[in-house]
């Protein structure tokens, strides 16, 4: 009997111990996942355009090495995503492709944070006198209140580039966004007195990570058609 209780008490301290470890390391992942996040952060929201784009990069690799949670590895992504600034949205959406091969698990997650951006429609001109008017149509699109796209509309700016086309182009990149958001887009455009043909351009661009999503271009003919005022949408 004195011998059973031995095994006892040494198996007691032995799994006292194990637990112990647990603990203590359990404790001690919870500090550097801590860690890890507070730098990614702060480096993601400097001032200077090359932290933010090695906290995508180190966002990325501690995800895949399983030292940051799922949920805050997609708020990077989002967060760079929204940023507007074109080569911080291509590391981080680079970095995005790479860790959904190393866990697939992730994809579901990434969709529903793509979808929930923003969509922006970088406008084009032909013709410098049309400046004005796609000015007036920025304001017009941008303060859409379309329930049916369910997404706000942000307008970067408007470009000049030379050139002639015989009608207004709207191009998407992604054909799941051609898809789900071409048509509703060319609609907001139809209530605006403009018309618009969606161009689907994911057959070249649909493996491009340097396109942020939900992007669109919108290529206009020249001499955009005015554009009546707020109380006076085409119907």
């Amino acid at each position: 009997m004195k011998e059973l209780r031995d095994w006892i008490d040494v198996i007691l301290k032995i799994l006292l111990t194990l637990a112990g470890m647990a603990v203590g390391y359990y404790f001690a992942f919870q500090k550097q996942q801590n860690d890890d996040i507070k730098l990614i952060a702060e480096m993601a929201t400097a001032n200077e355009s090359a932290k933010q784009i090695m906290a995508a990069s180190i966002a990325q690799a501690y995800f895949t090495q399983k030292r940051i949670p799922q949920e805050f590895y997609i708020a990077v992504f989002s967060y760079a995503n929204n940023s507007g600034d074109q080569q911080l949205q291509t590391v981080v959406n680079t970095g995005a492709a790479a860790a959904l091969k190393e866990q697939p698990n992730i994809q579901q997650a990434l969709t529903n944070a793509s979808n929930a951006l923003p969509v922006r429609i970088y406008f084009h001109i032909r013709q410098d006198t049309d400046r004005e008017k796609a000015n007036m149509l920025e304001k017009k699109i941008e303060s859409s209140a379309n329930s049916v796209l369910g997404n706000k509309i942000v307008v970067p700016g408007i470009q000049f580039i030379n050139g002639t086309q015989a009608k207004s182009l709207l191009k998407c990149f992604k054909k799941a966004e051609c898809e789900a958001l071409g048509a509703k887009l060319v609609q907001v455009f139809k209530e605006n007195s403009v018309q618009i043909e969606l161009s689907d351009q994911s057959a070249a661009y649909e493996q491009s990570t340097s396109i942020r999503p939900n992007h669109f271009e919108a290529w206009f003919a020249p001499s955009i058609p005015d554009i009546p005022p707020a109380n006076q949408q085409m119907q």
